[in-house]
């Protein structure tokens, strides 16, 4: 049962990751094909639809960021915390050579 679930959030992850990118990659598109249109002055349409694709481009680029400095930050929480090199697969306070003086 959990396999299948396992399963269905992955398909559902890829989906979602796969529109995020389709819309990336259209709104770059997009400004690219329109960023040299006649514009009819206030209220041009194409104007405010080249708006809305920078607004997502510059929140993808933060989401990206934030996303970078997250990995970051758990892969150096994950290093600090990994076992001692050499110790075997037996971690005992003798194998980590602690002493216990009291």
């Amino acid at each position: 049962m959990q396999d299948i679930k396992t399963k269905e959030q992955r398909i559902k992850a890829l989906a979602l990751a796969a529109l995020f990118l389709a819309a990336l990659l259209l709104s770059s598109v997009f400004i690219a094909a329109h960023l040299s249109h006649e514009c009819c002055g206030e209220g041009c349409g194409i104007c405010e639809a080249i708006a809305v694709c920078e607004t997502v481009l510059a929140g993808a680029a933060a989401a990206g960021a934030a996303a970078g400095g997250i990995k970051r930050y758990f892969s150096d929480c994950r290093a600090a915390f990994r076992k001692p090199q050499g110790c075997g697969e037996k971690y005992t306070l003798v194998s980590m050579k602690v002493l216990l003086l009291n």
